[in-house]
């Protein structure tokens, strides 16, 4: 047994040289995700066999189905507003008066809509297309069961109890530095199942963020509301562009329609943009 006590003494050894480099690299083992609300340690999971069943027959194609219709029902609303907002000022091109003025600003008011309503949709695309890519890294990341030989082997070799990786994890070290720091102390089967767990809080915290991208849906319209539906609360994708390929302005987000003289969207003039009645014979 001397070659697999040298084999044990020189992996104890190897561990302790590293600990010094990976606390260095994940900030003292506090790096990495955190906030979980579902205990994945939990017996009730099932350990490895449990976690990998969550993962296992997701589908993350449909999730990028689903993101690639809202894509297209942003994309349908954005042209939408850019018809809108051509043949409106076709419309307003030789008429004025107080009708002129409140077809117009009506008019503003729907084309803001259209806008709002473009970027609800992106923004769901953007969080769906996010959780697709999380679950298909967590699915790619997702440990299988060790060989018998490679359990055989750990326990001949750097098996020696979870002493230390529980007392990191009890000491704030993230979970996924600990298994760095002592994951070769632990049993070959045991590694794996707290890999899987690092897999399954990382997929959790990535879901978050993609439902945060999303984002809540709008509140039902209510009387005297004349925008609906409102901005969304957090845009995190490139505005609507108009057909000279600036930004869409309105109320908030949506900013203020420009309406040329011309019939077509306007290029230039004032920052408050058409007003009805200018240089015009008013009926």
């Amino acid at each position: 047994m001397g070659a697999i006590d040298d084999a044990r003494d020189l992996q104890q050894q190897t561990t302790q040289n590293n600990r010094a480099r990976i606390l260095a690299e994940t900030d003292g083992g506090h790096a990495g995700p955190t906030g979980y609300t579902t205990d994945f340690t939990a017996s009730g999971i099932g350990g490895l066999d449990g976690l990998r069943a969550m993962v296992e027959h997701a589908d993350p194609s449909a999730l990028d189905t689903v993101a690639g219709h809202w894509t297209s029902v942003s994309k349908a609303l954005s042209a939408v507003q850019t018809d809108f907002q051509t043949h409106t000022s076709a419309a307003l091109e030789n008429w004025t008066g107080a009708a002129a003025d409140g077809f117009a600003a009506r008019a503003q008011q729907l084309h803001a809509s259209l806008g709002n309503g473009a970027q609800y949709a992106q923004n769901t695309s953007t969080g769906v297309a996010a959780a697709s890519a999380a679950l298909k890294t967590a699915k790619q990341n997702m440990p299988t069961a060790p060989s018998e030989w490679q359990q055989f082997s750990r326990k001949m070799t750097s098996e020696s109890g979870d002493q230390q990786f529980e007392a990191d994890l009890r000491n704030g070290i993230s979970r996924s530095a600990a298994l760095k720091l002592d994951g070769g102390q632990l049993s070959a089967m045991e590694e794996r199942h707290q890999q899987a767990i690092v897999v399954m809080q990382t997929l959790e915290g990535e879901y978050h963020s993609a439902a945060k991208t999303i984002g809540p849906a709008p509140n039902k319209p209510v009387g005297g509301e004349t925008v609906w539906p409102p901005p969304p609360a957090t845009v995190k994708h490139s505005p609507v562009t108009g057909t000279d390929g600036e930004p869409v302005a309105g109320p908030n987000s949506a900013g203020p329609l420009r309406l040329a003289q011309d019939g077509t969207p306007d290029r230039g003039g004032s920052a408050d943009g058409f007003v009805p009645g200018q240089g015009r014979t008013r009926l």
